[in-house]
């Protein structure tokens, strides 16, 4: 296989992930709305820099009526450099996990976890 066709096989799929992961949103999100009353849909976050996903939750929130919030994509940033950063933080003043560390997901935030 040649590097042009390698090129467009990676493309396609990329193009076949981002849509999938968009309808699987757009979907539970639509279900959701559905169900609660709300007064708004806000879609935030690093994600919320995806220009198809943008479009489509913009969709999802007219056809159920809502107004749709949508910050600026220079302000849609990953959690992931923040986190990093405070771990860089933790580990200069010398906080340390051992191995048997466990790491939780769903830890309620009034825990103190």
């Amino acid at each position: 296989m040649d590097r042009q066709s390698l090129g467009r096989k990676g493309e396609d799929l990329a193009a076949s992930f981002q849509a999938a992961v968009v309808d699987v949103l757009t979907g539970k999100t639509l279900a959701l709305l559905e169900q609660l009353k709300v007064k708004g849909l806000i879609l935030c976050g690093g994600v919320a820099a995806n220009q198809k996903l943008r479009k489509e939750m913009a969709l999802v929130a007219d056809s159920v009526g809502l107004p749709f919030i949508l910050p600026n994509v220079e302000f849609c940033t990953d959690n992931g450099a923040m986190l990093a950063g405070l771990g860089y933080h933790h580990l200069a003043a010398g906080y340390r996990l051992g191995m048997s560390a466990d790491a939780y997901s769903r830890v309620p935030v009034t825990s103190g976890a």
